[in-house]
């Protein structure tokens, strides 16, 4: 899995004025992020059908996918950072040329705290790129 999300920021600053002195003022700006990672099925999964999880990585740190669901065009997740409790959801649609596109948002106690675009794109890699070099395959 390849893709990039992004995330509004916003915070204060100081802005020197024309003249002597400077005033407090609101800073904005937007985040593009890439992200990396890896979907498979789980072999330590209980059950007779194994989970689809992995990992991601991106700027922030490194993310476990859980509740991994590929219906159709429909591709949900969820993800969270190994050094943070709150999960963040991702709904996202594949377009015509295969590109999945849609929301990441998290949630506390019902209310959206922070959401925004994302999209991204399953490459399917065949088990033998994981065969050790000079092993048969």
């Amino acid at each position: 899995m390849n893709g990039n999300f992004w995330q509004e920021l916003a915070g204060l600053n100081i802005a020197q004025l024309p003249t002597n002195g400077a005033t407090l003022v609101e800073d904005k700006g937007r985040l593009d992020i890439l992200f990396h990672g890896f979907i498979g099925k789980e072999k330590w999964s209980q059950g007779s059908k194994p989970d689809v999880g992995g990992f991601m990585s991106d700027i922030h740190g490194l993310s476990l996918i859980t509740e991994f669901e590929l219906t159709g065009p429909r591709l949900i997740f969820k993800k969270r950072y190994l050094h943070q409790q709150h999960t963040i959801s991702y709904r996202l649609v594949r377009d015509t040329v295969g590109i999945f596109r849609g929301m990441w948002k998290i949630a506390l106690d019902d209310h959206v705290i922070a959401t925004d675009f994302a999209r991204c794109m399953l490459t399917q890699i065949p088990d033998s790129f994981f065969t050790e070099p000079g092993k048969p395959i």
